[in-house]
């Protein structure tokens, strides 16, 4: 009984909301409809681009700016997307001619950049250690527009226009690298003259200072060391010969003995005075003062004194002496003497000049940690300087060699392995899955629609609905009598419901041929959207 009350409650629910379920179904389903025809469709054409790496192996030939690949299609996607070179692509095609007028430049170059799709294309690469990296290979250029024609001469612009900035924007890149290789190389040239210049006037202010002087500098200080020892030994024998002969000197009388009446006459003037006043005194001790003996002796003494006095001290008188010397052995001693004496006099000459060296050669030993610290600096900077030139002599060298490779398109460049194509179907809209999906909706919504309507509405439907507010068991029920006159009426209201749908739908009809197409070409449109939909 339960299941039969409910297949009646779902059945009176039909009957009573069939109405409203049909009409937002049918209007739905024809707005679906209208939108999947209306739509324009979109055609969609792509080329893949390959970065090819250079024909010359890098073992060889090495780049002198390294790129990843993703930077470089970044860098050269901001040249051909850039707003003058889209405006252009515009022109050139007569893109968005039907909004061209209403939009400004910006607008349109960004309405064609969002049309422009860009992907990459990356491949898995396993290391030793055996992690995976993925690393760009190609990348896929798009563009989406109404004319499948002009999609496909669009996308090969694009591809184009990415070789050719590519191959534009390495050569400038190498060019650059180059001039600026070359401006370095001068400029270092300069600076490794200037400090040579330095470094050869640096040694010549510190000659035989500098740390290579080293060992000749020890080597001259043990010689001169040797040499002094030398000379001071020398000095000391000559010395010792000097005291013996000065003692030998002493024993020797300058001049050579005069003998008249058997005595001496040629003697030195104190040791004659003193052998004189001997003399006297002898004779006095025999004699008077009046003897011609003593007289003569007296007079002889006055006289040697006074010459004595007057020929000044002993000192004097014994260096006059010396020089009216006769004596041979006298001589020869005194002549060894002189000898010695001027010998030792070059000796310490000698030994005052190898002094001076020493300390000069010492003076040098001391300064050069000194020197060589600030040699070292000089020089290593120089060095840094020349391996930096040979560094850039190189780079500069392979410069050349990659500009060369760029303009025999034989470096790393972009190809073109799956050009543009002429698209045979539209990319979008799907317009068989708008349509399915309109129905979805329609029957979605207006299920919801009759339910909301069918919980909100409190009138009595059935006999069962009347006994839970009444509480009275309800004996029969009679169904509705549709009367005659209900009938016309219904029928005249479905009449007129018609020729107002039929009024509406030439007057859209008319609107449309007046103003937006000719009802023809509408005809024709909406047969070809329906083949696209087939």
């Amino acid at each position: 009984m339960e299941k039969d009350l409910e297949i009646k409650d779902i059945k009176g629910f039909i009957k009573r909301r069939k109405k409203v379920f049909s009409i937002t179904v049918f209007v739905i389903i024809i707005c679906g409809f209208v939108l999947a025809i209306a739509l324009p469709p979109v055609y969609k054409s792509d080329a893949t681009i390959r970065l090819e790496d250079q024909q010359i192996p890098e073992d060889f030939v090495k780049q002198p700016v390294k790129e990843f690949a993703v930077e470089r299609i970044e860098r050269i996607s901001q040249q051909v997307l850039s707003r003058p070179k889209l405006l252009e692509i515009v022109n050139s095609f007569d893109l968005y001619r039907d909004i061209k007028s209403d939009k400004s430049d910006s607008e349109l170059a960004s309405k064609l950049r969002d049309n422009i799709l860009l992907e990459t294309i990356t491949a898995d690469l396993s290391s030793t250690k055996g992690h995976t990296s993925h690393i760009t290979v190609a990348f896929n250029i798009s563009f989406e527009g109404e004319n499948p024609e002009t999609v496909k001469k669009v996308t090969e612009t694009l591809s184009n226009l990415y070789l050719a900035e590519d191959i534009k924007s390495r050569e400038k890149m190498v060019k650059g690298t180059t001039k600026f290789f070359e401006n370095e190389l001068k400029r270092l040239k300069e600076e490794i003259n200037l400090q040579e210049i330095k470094i050869s006037q640096f040694k010549k202010k510190h000659l035989r200072e500098l740390p290579s002087d080293r060992g000749y500098n020890l080597q001259a200080i043990a010689r001169l060391e040797r040499v002094m020892d030398q000379t001071d030994l020398r000095l000391r024998v000559l010395e010792e010969k000097k005291l013996l002969l000065n003692s030998q000197l002493a024993t020797v009388k300058p001049m050579a003995p005069v003998m008249v009446d058997g005595k001496d006459i040629n003697k030195d003037p104190d040791q004659r005075l003193r052998e004189l006043h001997f003399e006297l005194a002898n004779l006095r001790t025999t004699y008077s003062e009046r003897h011609p003996d003593i007289k003569i002796l007296k007079r002889e003494i006055a006289k040697l004194e006074k010459e004595i006095a007057s020929s000044g001290d002993s000192n004097v008188n014994m260096k006059l002496v010396a020089e009216k010397a006769d004596n041979p052995a006298y001589i020869n001693l005194k002549t060894q003497i002189e000898t010695i004496q001027m010998e030792t006099k070059a000796l310490q000459e000698e030994k005052d000049q190898l002094a001076h060296e020493l300390d000069v050669y010492q003076q040098r030993i001391e300064v050069t940690p000194y020197v060589e610290k600030d040699l070292n600096a000089l020089t290593r900077d120089y060095d840094n300087s020349k391996n930096r030139y040979a560094e850039l002599s190189n780079k500069l060298m392979n410069a050349k060699i990659v500009q060369g490779m760029e303009g025999e398109q034989k470096g790393e460049r972009f190809s073109i392995t799956s050009p543009a194509y002429l698209p045979q179907k539209p990319y979008k809209p799907n317009r068989a899955a708008i349509m399915l999906l309109s129905f979805l909706i329609a029957v979605g919504l207006s299920s919801a629609l009759v339910v909301a309507q069918e919980s909100i509405d409190d009138s009595i439907k059935t006999s069962s609905n009347l006994k839970e507010l009444s509480g009275v068991p309800v004996l029969a029920s009679v169904s509705y009598i549709v009367t005659d006159l209900e009938k016309r009426s219904s029928r005249f209201k479905r009449l007129g419901w018609t020729c107002i749908t039929i009024c509406i739908l030439g007057a859209v009809l008319y609107g449309v041929d007046k103003y937006l197409m000719k009802l023809e070409q509408l005809w024709t449109f909406i047969l070809a959207r329906l083949q696209m939909i087939a």
